[in-house]
């Protein structure tokens, strides 16, 4: 292992962050970009995701020993970000990092640096979308493979969690459950380990493409992703690899143990 070896574990959340460039690619004009992230109907959807999937499974980690910021905008309604305050204000790990609109990875930089602290030799950046969650040992898990790694490399290296379940909400009051293997790293969970003081961190490249930049080290031992489909995901959820080989039934005790969370909640989200 090298010497001296002092790993933070540090994570972003975006929440409805404005750009000025990575965002309007997707939504045309600000006018039209504003409109759409700031609906009523949209923001009550994505807080309830974020509380029911992503906060919770990351609230409830087995290893409490990490820092995350959720990234969101100086424009978002001042009742929202309210509530988002009043979400995380239980858990001492998370930080609200409210930007103005800008480029997006200066913004996502900025939001990493404002939850890491000082004095540490290893940065591992974790990412996450705000509809998704995690496994409640992933922190754990990432702990150990991020030491375990180092210890044959200092170079930056990803680390890919390629097992998990989907949610599909895409059919009114029929939400799905299917089990995946994927092929390729996801965004959900995916991390990036690298010394401190280097400046980079997972947003930097497409998902599916970590392994053309860094060594990748993709694990399918447990399901670790939570994953949601649904008409106001950006990136269209394209499933590739070993998919709905599990009966609901063994779904569903993955969902209960793995994530601690009911099947009836998942359902009715």
């Amino acid at each position: 292992m090298p010497i001296d070896v002092r790993l933070q574990i540090v994570g972003v959340i975006r929440f409805s962050v404005l750009t000025d460039d990575f965002t309007p690619l997707n939504y045309g004009d600000a006018g039209s970009m504003r409109a759409n992230f700031f609906e009523p109907n949209r923001l009550s959807e994505r807080l309830k995701m974020f509380e029911t999937l992503c906060l919770s499974t990351l609230g409830r980690q087995t290893d409490k020993d990490f820092r995350c910021a959720i990234l969101t905008s100086e424009e978002m309604p001042k009742p929202v970000l309210e509530k988002l305050s009043d979400l995380i204000a239980p858990y001492p790990q998370f930080v609200l990092h409210i930007a103005p609109i800008g480029h997006h990875y200066a913004l996502i930089k900025d939001a990493y640096d404002a939850a890491a602290n000082p004095g540490f030799t290893h940065r591992c950046s974790f990412r996450l979308d705000d509809d998704d969650g995690l496994s409640l040992d992933y922190i754990a898990r990432l702990r150990s493979l991020s030491l375990k790694l180092l210890e044959i490399s200092r170079d930056p290296f990803f680390i890919a969690f390629n097992r998990g379940i989907y949610l599909d909400r895409t059919k009114p009051f029929e939400n799905a459950l299917t089990d995946a293997v994927e092929r390729a790293p996801l965004s959900a969970g995916t991390a990036l380990v690298h010394p401190d003081d280097l400046v980079t961190n997972p947003y930097r490249y497409n998902h599916r493409a970590f392994q053309q930049h860094h060594n990748t080290y993709s694990e399918i031992d447990e399901a670790m992703f939570l994953r949601t489909i649904h008409a106001d995901k950006i990136s269209n959820p394209d499933l590739r690899g070993i998919i709905g080989k599990k009966k609901q039934e063994k779904i569903e005790a993955i969902i209960r143990k793995r994530f601690g969370l009911l099947v009836e909640t998942l359902r009715s989200l």
